[in-house]
């Protein structure tokens, strides 16, 4: 009786496709670029004669708070403030829905949750700093931006832009641009998908800075999977993705060892997702007599149960 009765409440709190007997969420799609996951890698990886093995230890909760989405309106204050940190005057200006402020260096640019700067006249240098260097001078770029006001936290260099060029009749690259990705984290666990604040750096420093921004609002609890359960999925998961670069390994595996386990958000509200989404990332290593090699297995955290797909 009592589960009946908070399965209604939570019905009436979430107008997102609700049944009689429980709440229903729209389904994430995790297949693809954006976690980088590659479902055919599995086909190629695992079959039925693969031994699977849990390592990791379960201390994951047995439920997961309800997080609704909202996209965070950006406001012109919060623009001319974050402009003033970096440099910037002048008069706002709108086309198209677009509210902007350029100056002879730099444009400013926001609609929505949206806000993005960028720099004029980068030059296309090699980058000569570490990566440890980089991410340090980019944390107090972030932590000087006011338009941040949760917990965020730096996952690193996310991505970089290479230039080739021909010396001596072969081609030769150099890197002359880094992304640094800062994730937001809620109840201690990382938001991945919509939300992002990133940091462009060249050798000269920031060149831009993109951001998309949302608010999330508590209302109930839902069941999740157990570690257990998901490792049931291993061989079947949501998205698979070999993680190392280099190695020997090839062909299918004898034995997969899942050894560490974490969990993460998804925010695909463009996509329809109304709530975060929890994900377990199942974190372990393949092998068989050609080599070992590091793979990430993520697989959806609500049970299917309480999600529908269009």
């Amino acid at each position: 009786m009592k589960k009946s009765i908070f399965l209604l409440l939570v019905c009436g709190l979430i107008a997102t496709g609700c049944s009689s007997s429980s709440p229903q969420f729209k389904r994430i799609d995790i297949v693809g670029e954006r976690l980088d996951g590659q479902q055919e890698v599995i086909n190629q990886v695992v079959d039925s004669a693969t031994k699977a093995e849990l390592e990791a230890k379960d201390a994951f909760p047995k439920t997961m708070p309800i997080y609704e989405i909202s996209p965070r309106e950006i406001k012109e204050a919060d623009a001319l403030q974050l402009a003033r940190v970096l440099g910037m005057s002048g008069t706002v200006e709108n086309w198209n829905g677009v509210s902007f402020l350029e100056t002879d260096d730099a444009q400013l640019k926001w609609h929505t949750n949206e806000i993005s700067f960028s720099q004029n006249g980068i030059r296309d240098l090699e980058i000569t700093k570490s990566d440890e260097e980089l991410i340090a001078e980019t944390q107090k770029v972030f932590e000087s931006l006011p338009i941040v006001r949760d917990e965020y936290e730096c996952i690193g260099v996310v991505s970089q832009q290479t230039v080739y060029t021909i010396v001596d009749g072969e081609e030769v690259g150099m890197v002359v641009k880094k992304r640094i990705g800062f994730r937001r984290l809620i109840d201690g666990v990382r938001i991945v998908g919509g939300e992002r604040i990133d940091i462009y750096v060249t050798e000269d420093g920031v060149s831009e800075i993109e951001i998309m921004l949302y608010e999330y609002t508590k209302n109930g609890e839902i069941p999740m999977l157990s570690l257990e359960e998901a490792f049931e999925k291993v061989k079947a998961p949501d998205a698979f993705a070999l993680e190392t670069e280099k190695t020997d390994f090839s062909g299918k595996a004898e034995k997969l060892t899942v050894e560490r386990a974490k969990l993460l958000y998804v925010n695909q509200f463009s996509n329809g997702c109304t709530i975060l989404q929890p994900v377990y990332n199942l974190i372990g290593t393949v092998e068989n007599d050609t080599g070992t090699a590091e793979f990430s297995a993520k697989i959806i955290a609500i049970p299917e149960k309480y999600t529908y797909t269009e």
